[in-house]
């Protein structure tokens, strides 16, 4: 009669240990597994360049048509065009207070446009490299 002890070697003994075509199989998936990963990143880093030259785009056309606006309005003052006068305290406030503002969002959207992500791809990348 076998003992407890003995029984449970015996239950260790005969689990059946996984032949090397299923470790190859096994290593195989992981590979494409992260292979795909790599697509998906690589795909995302694509769309975000993509969308990044689009709203670089439309920073600059809302930053020169700032700059724009406010060379006009001071060039109309300062020749009074068509009796065009503010007060010198409305025109300080208008051009301080449209240059915060517009700064501000480019600032805001090219930071955000702009960080390094790849940075964060090339780390995510690295951390699940298979061995």
């Amino acid at each position: 009669m076998k003992t407890e002890k003995q029984a449970s070697l015996d239950i260790i003994r005969d689990r059946s240990i996984p032949s090397s075509s299923d470790d190859l199989q096994s290593k195989l998936e992981e590979k494409s597994f992260y292979s795909e990963i790599a697509k998906t990143l690589v795909a995302g880093e694509k769309q975000n360049i993509k969308e990044r030259k689009k709203y670089a785009a439309y920073i600059f056309w809302l930053v020169a048509g700032w700059l724009a606006s406010m060379v006009t309005i001071v060039i109309f003052q300062g020749f009074k065009f068509r009796d065009f006068e503010l007060p010198t305290s409305i025109l300080m406030a208008l051009v301080t207070t449209t240059t915060a503002g517009i700064l501000g969002t480019l600032t805001i959207v090219a930071r955000y446009l702009f960080s390094r992500l790849s940075d964060n791809i090339s780390e995510e990348l690295k951390s699940n490299k298979p061995k």
